[in-house]
């Protein structure tokens, strides 16, 4: 019998140091499970700062939207995107008017070459023209001056 009761206590024993173990494993997961947990709490806080410190940036950038303290995340999202779409749009409508100003200045560079063309045709015309006006002015003299013999000598034959 006592060989018995030994046996009886060794197992008695032995399911007293598994329950003690498995008490302290128990321990363990759990201790381990509120540790993931409160890591989670951490990580998901610096999420929800980030997120809001983004936001308030963003509130502080958009025009009109700083003005009202008490804006939903959804409102400052909604007055974001059109702000960008309206920067898309202007940009868009910018870019057609650089087209057109180049356009224009294209046109300008043709027109202030045929300025300076006419011009120097000018200075030539005007150039010819004094030659000209010389040699007219020439023969007139000479015209004139024959007309003169001629009288003279026609007073001097009467």
């Amino acid at each position: 019998m006592s060989a018995e009761l030994a046996a009886a206590g060794a197992v008695a024993a032995a399911a007293a140091r598994a329950r003690a173990v498995g008490s302290v494993e128990e321990e363990v997961f759990t201790q381990q499970r509120a540790s993931r947990r409160q890591m989670h709490k951490i990580c998901e806080q610096k999420r929800r700062d980030g997120l809001k410190t983004a936001l308030d940036t963003l509130k502080k950038t958009i025009p009109g939207c700083s003005i009202l303290s008490d804006q939903s995340q959804q409102n400052i999202l909604l007055k974001a995107y059109q702000f960008v779409c309206d920067l898309i749009r202007k940009q868009q409508s910018n870019k057609v008017v650089i087209e057109e100003l180049q356009h224009i200045r294209e046109k300008n560079n043709i027109i202030q070459s045929e300025i300076e063309y006419f011009k120097e045709e000018c200075k030539k015309l005007s150039s010819l023209s004094m030659n000209t006006n010389l040699v007219s002015s020439s023969t007139h003299h000479h015209s004139q001056m024959q007309l003169h013999k001629s009288s003279d000598r026609s007073l001097v034959n009467s």
